[in-house]
């Protein structure tokens, strides 16, 4: 599907950025109605006034974004469900092979899902793919730090979540999360010493017992 290059983004057309958008909710058709919003598709709507436009159709999400500053109402217990959510996504988009480049606050969701063991249970929903990139461009600029970028939207000034607290329920990095050192978030570097997931490949090729 032909959806844009992102080295282009900034003079994209609407079309291509809801082309994004249609190919991540394809990608993620098995998060739909938890992490992400049910997708139904793009569609041509007509306007009390005869206007058409374009427009996508998704679920209703009952839901605050972060940067209305809802987690200032939460519990202890509540923000580091959110937190987890949050790392729990992001490790969602890096198995589909999406890469979100425009992290913020209010892409970030947060949702009221009572359980009967936890009827205050709350988790994130995110919003607004236009643009999130897969592999299928040579020429595109993909990977992007998903991890660091997640983590700087959860504390901007007014979400109520602090960079101390998330950064110990956020837990570390991956040894394969892309690190980005030219940008703000220098601070979530990956620990030096992170164990490396595919040692036993190595160690099996030399004969070295595990």
């Amino acid at each position: 599907m032909e959806y844009g290059n992102l080295q282009n983004m900034v003079f994209g057309t609407a079309e291509a950025y809801i082309c994004r958008e249609i190919a991540v909710y394809k990608k993620l058709a098995f998060v739909q109605g938890s992490i992400i919003p049910y997708f139904y598709g793009v569609h041509l709507f007509t306007m009390r006034d005869g206007l058409q436009v374009y427009g996508t159709l998704m679920e209703y999400v009952d839901a605050y974004p972060l940067d209305s500053g809802v987690c200032w109402s939460f519990s202890e217990h509540q923000k580091i469900q959110l937190v987890q959510s949050a790392r729990h996504a992001v490790r969602v988009l890096q198995y589909g092979d999406i890469s979100q480049h425009d992290w913020h606050a209010g892409q970030i969701l947060a949702h009221h899902a009572p359980t009967a063991s936890d009827p205050d249970r709350v988790h994130c929903v995110l919003v607004d793919f236009s643009a999130a990139t897969q592999s299928l461009y040579l020429s595109e600029n993909h990977r992007d730090d998903d991890f660091g970028d997640c983590t700087e939207a959860l504390i901007e000034e007014g979400t109520g979540l602090f960079e101390d607290f998330v950064m110990e329920h956020m837990g570390t990095r991956e040894v394969w999360d892309f690190f980005k050192r030219l940008s703000g978030v220098c601070r979530f570097a990956p620990e030096r010493k992170l164990p490396d997931p595919f040692a036993f490949v190595h160690t099996s090729q030399a004969g070295i017992a595990d």
